[in-house]
């Protein structure tokens, strides 16, 4: 298994409790088959530029390991998902 870090940038109109949710449902997947290492929530910022009208967006750092599978799974996910905005997986080096 590789490590992997996952900056998700959410809508932040779906408030605390529905991002607490989606990164649950997150967790459950990177958990079937890989383990999830750790969590950074930064919070509310100022996007860089506006994605679909929007100014600001909820940000999150998840660390985990995983196989190519997993990472399949999630990236369906988060394009499916109308509350992440962006998000994009980086491979670590260890």
């Amino acid at each position: 298994m590789r490590e992997y870090e996952n900056l998700i940038i959410f809508n932040p109109e779906i408030g605390e409790e529905a991002i607490d949710k989606r990164i649950d449902e997150i967790k459950k997947t990177i958990n079937k088959k890989g383990e999830f290492l750790k969590l950074d929530k930064w919070g509310s910022r100022r996007l860089a530029y506006p994605i679909n009208k929007k100014e600001k967006g909820y940000y999150a750092l998840l660390e985990f390991k995983a196989e190519n599978e997993t990472l399949q799974e999630l990236n369906n996910k988060f394009k499916l998902s109308d509350d992440i905005m962006r998000h994009c997986i980086v491979r670590k080096e260890t």
